[in-house]
């Protein structure tokens, strides 16, 4: 279980992370949709 723990943290962490490059970042998310 503690096994568990530790992946479920990590995956945590790293969707905040993305959430945080995603704020700190806003040009790299804007230019999507104007390629699609």
């Amino acid at each position: 279980m503690g096994v568990r723990i530790g992946i479920s943290v990590v995956i945590g962490v790293a969707m905040q992370r993305e959430i945080r490059v995603a704020i700190e970042l806003p040009d790299q998310v804007t230019w999507l949709p104007s390629e699609a």
